[in-house]
Formats: C-alpha cells, sequence, structure tokens
C-alpha cells in the first residue's frame, strides 16, 4: 500500500534507478540458482528481506525520535544503527521525508547534521534475510555494484533539496559501515530521469 502523499502516476526514485541499473537476465537467473542450491523460495525470501528492510528502518526512525528502542527482532543489526548514532552524533533533521518534483518521489530515510554539515543518510541492509535462513555469511566486501545504485538514488534525494553530501549506512550484525558517495553532477541525473520517461512514454 502507497503512503497517503504518494501520487500514482508519478515515477518512484526507485524505478529509475532500476532502469539505469537492470538486474539482467544473467544475475537474475543466478539468484534464483543460488535460491534453489538453498532451498528456499524465493517469495518467502522477498518476504524476509522486505520486513527485515521495514523493521529496522522502523527502529531508527524511533531511535532518532526517543532514543530508545526495545528490540526484539534483528538486535544485532539494529544495534549497529544506534552505535552509528552514538558515535557520529549526528543530528536528524527529518525522518522518513516524503520529498516530490515534477519527475519523481520517494521517501528519504534521513536528513541530518553530521560534522556541521548536511547529510541525506540511507539505511542498507544487504543481506538481511540471509540470518534468517541460517546461510553462510562471507567476509566483508564493501558492495560496489549496490554502492553504484544508491549514488543515484541519494543524487536524485540530494538534487531535490539541495543538498551536497550523501551516503550510505550500511548495517549488519557484525557492525556498520558509512559509505560517503559522490554526488552525481546534475545534469547528468537529469538525463538519466528524462531517458527513463521517454522509454515508459515509448512502453504506452
Amino acid at each position: 500500500m502507497n503512503p497517503p502523499k504518494y501520487i500514482e502516476w508519478l515515477p518512484r526514485v526507485s524505478q529509475i534507478v532500476e532502469f539505469a541499473f537492470p538486474f539482467v537476465w544473467f544475475a537474475r537467473d543466478q539468484f534464483h540458482e543460488w535460491l534453489r542450491n538453498n532451498q528456499i523460495e524465493l517469495e518467502d525470501y522477498m518476504k524476509e528481506a522486505s520486513e527485515g528492510w521495514t523493521y529496522v528502518h522502523t527502529a531508527m526512525e524511533t531511535y532518532a525520535a526517543t532514543w530508545k528502542w526495545n528490540w526484539k527482532k534483528y538486535p544485532k543489526i539494529v544495534k549497529s544503527g544506534i552505535q552509528f548514532h552514538k558515535d557520529t552524533g549526528i543530528e536528524t533533521l527529518a525522518s522518513e521525508h516524503y520529498i516530490r518534483t515534477k519527475d519523481y518521489q520517494w521517501t528519504i530515510d534521513r536528513v541530518a547534521v553530521y560534522n556541521w554539515e548536511v547529510w541525506i543518510l540511507d539505511w542498507k541492509t544487504f543481506g538481511l534475510a540471509k540470518h534468517k535462513f541460517w546461510l553462510p555469511i562471507p567476509p566483508y566486501k564493501k558492495p560496489y555494484d549496490k554502492l553504484k545504485k544508491a549514488r543515484l538514488q541519494l543524487s536524485l534525494y540530494a538534487h531535490a533539496m539541495q543538498v551536497r553530501n550523501i551516503a550510505v549506512v550500511e548495517l549488519d550484525e557484525d557492525w556498520y559501515h558509512f559509505h560517503p558517495l559522490e554526488l552525481i553532477p546534475i545534469e547528468e541525473c537529469n538525463k538519466i530521469v528524462q531517458e527513463h520517461k521517454f522509454s515508459y512514454i515509448d512502453q504506452l
């Protein structure tokens, strides 16, 4: 169900990002084969990933407002997010902040002051569902491909709000990883947005 502010016909930022970085057939087939090898149904895995993502986001939103959280699910991941707040001392300006331009809409996880500057932050829980299904967790590697997508996502947010600083806060059971990202120039973002708009029109 869409939040009350969402406009049905206006693209979401996630749609533009998926257009620019499509889940191509080879990667998709690899993912499905990985699920089959681990005897996991796609629907079950995606349900856990979605519900876990929502839970952790709610935890971060609640903690920002109250500085408290009585966690039950994903306690280690939630604690990582709380530790990030404590270590950085970020001052929250807005949490789950809806934005809308003439070209797109979405909800920003966090707008905050960090090191005396305004930042747009996005919580990521890559691989969260692996913990639910007791899948092996490989040694940590920086998720460059995922961060490329996040860079476009956050750049679109930033240009809409005229903010210069963007970062992903990757939360896991062991710790958090703070990934400041370089802002994509507005001209490049506008080009991608227009290409997505034309591709949508072509499908009508």
